[in-house]
C-alpha cells in the first residue's frame, strides 16, 4: 500500500489515520498483556 493521500478525498485520510491509531492502541494492550504473562511466569 502506496502512502500517497494527494489523490484522496479527507474522509478516506481521515479513515486511514484512525485506522492507525487503533492498530496503535492494539499493539500497546498486546504488549501488556505479553508483559503481565512473562510476569505471571516468574
Amino acid at each position: 500500500m502506496r502512502r500517497n493521500f494527494g489523490g484522496l478525498p479527507e474522509t478516506q485520510v481521515l479513515d486511514a489515520r484512525q485506522r492507525n491509531f487503533r492498530n496503535r492502541d492494539l499493539r500497546r494492550a498486546w504488549k501488556r498483556a505479553a508483559l503481565h504473562k512473562m510476569a505471571d511466569k516468574k
